[in-house]
């Protein structure tokens, strides 16, 4: 079982949790920067290998747990409001930012 994580320093997180002694990181992604933190998370569906995560920069980006890759990225300028104001509904991605855009 696992319990993924984003940070103010902009990396995702992957613990393992299924041992009684306590969680152990299993991995993470991304570059130690404040400007990059992690924003909000959202499964792009229902499989829950693939995350895709706002960061404070602008950029959402699109995980791959599975493979532990970066499938896509992309600057859209926006940075998610609240850490769960993502959500993918019918295919399609909907933030609510900072700035009250949706």
């Amino acid at each position: 079982m696992a319990c993924i994580t984003g940070d103010d320093t902009g990396l995702v997180k992957v613990w393992d949790i299924s041992r009684s002694t306590g969680a152990t990181l299993a991995f993470s992604y991304g570059e130690q920067s404040r400007k990059r933190g992690i924003a909000g998370m959202c499964w792009l569906d229902s499989s829950m290998t693939k995350l895709v995560f706002s960061m404070n920069d602008g950029i959402v980006s699109v995980l791959d747990l599975e493979e532990r890759s970066l499938l896509l990225s992309k600057k859209l300028g926006f940075v998610a409001g609240l850490p769960n104001s993502l959500i993918f509904l019918k295919e399609n991605f909907v933030m609510a930012s900072k700035d009250g855009k949706v």
